[in-house]
């Protein structure tokens, strides 16, 4: 699986290979490449609903690269969590 990302006008990409549970991130500002993977390796908190009450859920707690949903919802959070943002699909400028 492999993503693009941007900041301030900055480009680079993630790709997590599901197999190896490994990721890889290329971004040309060293301190935010860090932070990205200081992100995605660290243990997250998913809140998976039980039924269709809003309050009916259950917490796993694992790691964004144990499987490929726990990574794909990291990703939904990487925005609000490192200032980077994801495309999931190549812009076209590239």
């Amino acid at each position: 699986m492999k993503v693009w990302i941007s900041k301030d006008g900055k480009q680079g990409t993630i790709t997590y290979a599901a197999k190896s549970k490994r990721v890889v991130v290329r971004f040309p500002v060293e301190s935010d490449k860090l932070n990205i993977e200081r992100y995605l390796s660290a243990s997250q908190v998913f809140r998976i609903p039980e039924s269709q009450q809003i309050d009916d859920y259950r917490e796993d707690h694992a790691f964004p690269t144990e499987n490929e949903t726990y990574f794909r919802l990291t990703l939904n959070t990487l925005k609000a969590n490192t200032g980077v943002h994801v495309k999931h699909k190549k812009p076209k400028n590239n």
